[in-house]
């Protein structure tokens, strides 16, 4: 009789790569509503739009970066620092597209800034 000595973790590491890209994603969004509840701003669509872009923008930044490679081993500090330089890629670009779109005075500033800086922590 042969036995398996892959485990169980080793076997389903593609599923918990889709677990933990569904996480982050719902994490982002939580944290941008969050911020905007936090200072008293309605969240709209466009709050929800520019969610949508953060978290294809993380996602794509993640991904490149091996985030979501399988259970690698590395220390808790490294994959912290990883998912901080992930996020902070994703500002500019976030911000990129609200000046050109010419759609940055519908954000608040206060909200927007809070979200940049509570989302790291939601997603170490």
């Amino acid at each position: 009789m042969a036995t398996n000595h892959s485990g169980y973790l080793r076997a389903h590491a593609s599923n918990f790569g889709l677990i933990f890209r569904f996480l982050d994603a719902a994490l982002i969004f939580v944290a941008h509503f969050a911020a905007t509840r936090i200072v008293d701003r309605p969240f709209g669509p466009i709050e929800v739009a520019a969610s949508a872009l953060a978290i294809l923008g993380f996602q794509m930044i993640a991904e490149r970066e091996g985030l979501y490679l399988a259970f690698r081993g590395l220390p808790l500090r490294s994959e912290i620092v990883r998912v901080l330089g992930a996020w902070l890629l994703v500002i500019p670009l976030l911000l990129l597209v609200g000046f050109a779109s010419k759609t940055s005075h519908d954000f608040s500033r206060l909200s927007t800034g809070t979200w940049f800086v509570v989302a790291p922590a939601f997603l170490g």
